[in-house]
């Protein structure tokens, strides 16, 4: 696999946050385990990430929930990843992926 799928996907699905002040792009929580799986197929380790709420189409909030990963295991990294995002709820939830 190569990095297009994954720039193809942000494209479709993602949104930028510059125009917010944030130098960040997210995705639908929904979105997530697509992202996961295409970050497992690039051997990508998943850092952590951010949540964000989109209140209208002109703004979205931190929520302040976060998560990080200590390690280099690309498969623990998606596990943790996975788990996290799997227990949280609400709508309009967007997530910020850090990986390496």
């Amino acid at each position: 696999m190569t990095y297009s799928k994954l720039l193809e996907f942000y494209a479709r699905r993602g949104q930028s946050l510059c125009g917010f002040g944030i130098n960040e792009a997210v995705l639908p929580l929904e979105s997530s385990e697509v992202a996961l799986l295409i970050f497992s197929e690039l051997g990508l380790c998943i850092l952590g990430g951010d949540i964000y709420k989109r209140l209208d189409e002109d703004s979205f909030n931190p929520t302040y929930e976060n998560w990080y990963f200590e390690g280099n295991d690309v498969d623990e990294s998606i596990s943790k990843a996975r788990t996290y995002l799997g227990n949280l709820t609400g709508e309009q939830l967007y997530v910020s992926f850090i990986v390496s």
